[in-house]
């Protein structure tokens, strides 16, 4: 009976400390260095990956594996290509060229970049007023939505991160300009605004939003900074698509991946909306008839009524806002999860300044609702180490199996769950270490009937 006030006086000692090294923590997270190490840490999952998720790093290393004059790098004023992102392959090609052969150095590389445009997202939220432990925690989440994990531990995104960042800093640069300069500043912002929309273009052609964003400084101020910042963005924009506007509505495709309808943007949005909270689904394709949709489309329900919690304004800048993000894509025939991270930033940037805005309840839901989207994220990391480690055994064998096979060598996988696995990662790959590949290697679907050469094991080793 005589122990339990000493326990009590040990445990009352201890809050102290306790609340201490607690203040001691979200200080340090306030402080940008610290959130950049933090967002390092919290990404290492994603850089000690062994292998590649898709065929397209694969491509772009055999495109890139040859010496350095003969590098085919994209043309800056070519604007025929149906992808036009110079800026974007031209970097991939020269990462692929110098680490191409080195997985988990260019996931490193991948996540340097993705921390980068994380502090310019807490620098962004910084400039709406959000104090800076709260910034920080929201681009820790934003680092760990399953959308975003997706991204970044794909090689085959810079594009994305490119496109956000230089969005991001003509958004930074909007909000802190000083509305009492010259009409020469003025001038200077327009043209730095330009500058950035076009590098955005150059990485990727969602960037035609750029001017749309930017009106998301107009929640801060709404003055000669915020015009001069929508002019240069907005022209910049018209030259863009006065070049290319036909070529990326009307030019044939290679496949119906890009094909288009408006009639397609309630399904786009549906499964944009619910695919976070289906917490064992890999890619956002297909969404809709996720086994968990039900739960999935009550979380989603719940988050629009966590955002209408903070008042009806706040409810139609989230509605909008996060419409707008998604843009372009919501006309696509299929839903690909790097299509949400726009609007990925911007729900978690929409979080953070309308915190203090929502009820106790709301804040609960919300941090209920995160938890949810961040464990789908980590399933998503794992995935992601799953297939990068499927890669490495495959393509181990290939090469050779390949080099000794009169015909073209049939794969098949060993089960149905790897079967798109398989299909995506030997898709048109014209060479790996100076091995031709390309038409003498066949996958032959795990439902087929026909006989393989070869069977890819569980862990990609072909037998």
């Amino acid at each position: 009976m005589q122990r339990e006030p000493r326990q009590s006086t040990a445990d009352s000692a201890r809050l102290p400390e306790l609340r201490r090294l607690q203040g001691i923590a979200l200080g340090a997270l306030g402080r940008a260095h610290w959130l950049f190490l933090a967002a390092l840490v919290v990404q290492l999952p994603l850089v000690f990956n062994s292998g590649y998720f898709s065929h397209d790093e694969l491509q772009w290393l055999s495109f890139a594996d040859v010496p350095w004059p003969e590098i085919p790098w994209n043309g800056w004023f070519d604007f025929e290509p149906f992808q036009y992102r110079p800026l974007t392959f031209n970097l991939w090609l020269l990462l692929s060229h110098l680490f191409g052969y080195n997985p988990v150095t260019m996931h490193m590389l991948r996540v340097l970049v993705a921390a980068i445009v994380a502090l310019l997202l807490r620098a962004t939220m910084l400039a709406f007023g959000v104090s800076a432990t709260r910034a920080s925690i929201a681009v820790l989440a934003f680092l760990l939505l399953p959308e975003v994990i997706y991204t970044h531990a794909w090689i085959g995104t810079y594009a994305d991160s490119l496109c956000l960042g230089f969005a991001l800093a003509a958004i930074l640069l909007t909000l802190r300009a000083d509305n009492a300069a010259s009409r020469a500043t003025m001038l200077c912002i327009a043209l730095i605004t330009g500058l950035l929309t076009a590098l955005a273009l150059a990485s990727k052609e969602s960037a035609v939003l750029l001017p749309m964003l930017l009106l998301l400084a107009a929640l801060r101020r709404l003055d000669r900074a915020l015009a001069a910042a929508i002019a240069g963005s907005a022209f910049v924009v018209a030259v863009y698509l006065a070049l290319r506007l036909d070529t990326i509505l009307f030019a044939p495709r290679d496949s119906d991946v890009y094909a288009w309808s408006i009639a397609r943007i309630p399904a786009r949005l549906v499964e944009y909306a619910i695919y976070p909270f289906e917490f064992d689904r890999f890619d956002a394709a297909g969404a809709f008839w996720d086994t968990h949709r039900r739960f999935a489309v009550i979380c989603w329900v719940t988050t629009v009524a966590v955002a209408a919690s903070a008042g009806w304004r706040a409810l139609a800048v989230f509605c909008i806002g996060w419409a707008v993000a998604l843009g372009p894509t919501l006309i696509l025939t299929f839903s690909a999860s790097q299509y949400a991270y726009l609007a990925a930033a911007f729900v978690c940037g929409f979080f953070a300044v309308t915190w203090l805005q929502m009820p106790g309840i709301g804040r609960a839901t919300l941090a209920g609702l995160a938890l949810i989207a961040l464990m789908h994220g980590q399933y998503i990391a794992a995935e992601m180490r799953r297939i990068g480690a499927i890669q490495r055994a495959l393509y181990e064998d290939l090469p050779q199996l390949v080099a000794t096979h009169a015909t073209p060598l049939r794969i098949k996988a060993e089960r149905t769950q790897e079967d798109i696995i398989l299909r995506r990662l030997v898709h048109q790959i014209p060479s790996y270490h100076g091995n031709p590949l390309g038409d003498r290697v066949l996958a032959v679907e795990y439902a087929d009937t026909q006989t393989a050469d070869v069977v890819m094991s569980l862990d990609g080793r072909l037998h």
